[in-house]
């Protein structure tokens, strides 16, 4: 049995000989005596992101005492390293560096909102350093990010590499005291909020995340209710169901964690009007279904309270961060989105929409347009067999065109319909506005397919052909093949006969 030491100098014994381990907070909750350590890990299935649990990494020793491995030298381009456990120390060292002209600013040099467990690994780079969180700088490989990391060292660390404003027993009582005080805040926040029902709308209206709205009330279990999940339905807009599919894989992989663990994650729903159901889900559907699948008759949930509007933002956020979803469900958020601005203070600009989420501007109105195109060529951008990237193509198209596309997909069910096809469907489309029928859409596709030389020069070949010859022009490349064969048969026979009379 070896001993390890957690971050607050509580130790436990393990069997085992690694260089850092998880030791589980069972029972994670306000009541628990390491609730609001701010080194807890949360340990998340790596599709589902559901948490499956809490655990406290540990080393055999801890040298609190703050570090880091940065190279000051000509050339020497090398990762740059923080260790540290003062949180407010790593954030304004961070905030130092993000100011430099060398920094190299790509999602990097930030404290990490959430501790990972490779967070806390053994630390090779600098000897007799364990148990520290690893946080990376980031510098340019040039002359301006070798003198940001002079400047940055010079700063704030001694030739050796440590901290300069605290000894290593200064910044060890530091750190347990703000340990102290985080769990000590943790649990006041848990007595003077007793409240079972939260505005969360308010939260995400207000410009925060629905994570950390979500954090906010999971934070505070008074608000976690044991609720029938025979009183609780699908979210539900203007009759229609909530926006993203399910996925049964990820019911079943939920299901499987839940058993193995139990409901980590509340389930987010509202009170509604009605005579079957009490409250609809916000957030947690997948969850819903793997507990009824479990065959639970009830479910942890937080009712919060919010209007419309802010229920389908709540929908919409939950889902986003994580899983693979359709073109078209994306689509339907985006448009939703779009209709909220200017009301209820909404004055997000497009672009802001877009950044919510992660996408691009330009790609925020391809998804919007999806949502215009016919039922058929939807389910074809959903399925993969018309490229996302040809939806402001096919915008062009009438909805009868759009109709014969679809109608082809479906008798034909191609695997795929690659953009050059497309476009060559719309080049025919400008040129014929009536003509376009499924049939014609396979030949069209057909020919830019089957009839396609196999060898790029060929085709050059072929339209020098066409250019000396204007009369050729309307051939395709298979008559042009054919008609090559015949010639040269032709030609070949009149050689053989010359040469006999001679």
């Amino acid at each position: 049995m070896k001993t390890y030491v957690c971050k607050c100098g509580r130790t436990f014994k393990k069997s085992t000989d690694a260089d850092s381990t998880g030791y589980e907070l069972k029972g994670y909750s306000p009541k628990h005596e390491c609730y609001g350590c701010p080194y807890i890990v949360k340990n998340r299935d790596w599709e589902t992101e559901e948490i499956t649990k809490y655990t406290c990494r540990a080393t055999p020793h801890i040298t609190y005492w703050s570090c880091c491995y940065i190279g000051t030298e000509y050339k020497d381009f090398s990762a740059c390293d923080l260790y540290t456990l003062d949180i407010d120390f790593a954030e304004r060292v961070c905030e130092f560096v993000r100011q430099q002209p060398g920094a190299l600013n790509i999602n990097t040099n930030t404290v990490p909102t959430e501790w990972r467990n490779s967070d806390f690994g053994k630390i090779y780079r600098i000897d007799g350093c364990e148990g520290l969180a690893s946080i990376r700088l980031t510098f340019q490989n040039n002359k301006l990010g070798t003198e940001a990391r002079r400047t940055v060292k010079d700063k704030f660390f001694t030739k050796d590499g440590y901290r300069k404003d605290m000894t290593a027993e200064e910044e060890k009582q530091h750190i347990l005291r703000s340990i102290e005080q985080a769990i000590k805040t943790a649990k006041n926040k848990e007595e003077t909020n007793m409240t079972t029902s939260f505005d969360l709308g308010a939260m995400i209206g207000s410009g925060g995340s629905f994570a950390t709205a979500y954090e906010n009330i999971w934070s505070q279990s008074s608000a976690v209710q044991s609720i029938p999940l025979s009183d609780i339905r699908f979210f539900r807009k203007d009759d229609k169901p909530q926006p993203y599919r399910i996925q049964q894989e990820k019911v079943d992989r939920i299901a499987e964690s839940i058993q193995e663990n139990g409901q980590f994650q509340p389930i987010i729903i509202r009170k509604v009007s009605g005579n079957q159901h009490k409250y609809e889900i916000l957030a947690g559907h997948h969850r819903y279904l793997a507990l009824k699948q479990l065959e639970h008759q009830c479910c942890n949930a937080v009712i919060v309270e919010c209007d419309d509007e802010k229920a389908y933002r709540i929908v919409a956020e939950s889902n986003t961060p994580s899983g693979e979803f359709l073109p078209s469900e994306q689509g339907e958020i985006y448009v939703e989105y779009m209709k909220m601005r200017g009301k209820a203070n909404e004055e997000k600009t497009a672009q802001e929409i877009a950044s919510k989420f992660g996408v691009g501007k330009r790609s925020l109105y391809r998804y919007i347009q999806i949502t215009k195109l016919a039922v058929g060529l939807i389910h074809a951008i959903d399925l993969k067999v018309i490229p996302l990237s040809c939806a402001d193509k096919l915008m062009s198209l009438t909805l009868s065109q759009q109709s014969a596309i679809a109608e082809y997909i479906d008798i034909y069910a191609p695997k795929k319909i690659s953009k050059k096809q497309l476009e060559s469907i719309c080049f025919f489309c400008m040129e014929n506005p009536e003509a376009l029928t499924a049939n014609k859409v396979y030949d069209i596709i057909h020919e830019d397919s089957e009839d396609k030389p196999k060898n790029s020069s060929n085709l050059k070949f072929y339209d020098k052909i066409k250019q000396a010859f204007p009369k050729l022009s309307t051939c395709n490349d298979s008559d042009m093949e054919n008609l090559i064969f015949r010639l040269l048969t032709k030609y070949t026979t009149e050689e053989l006969a010359d040469e006999d009379a001679v």
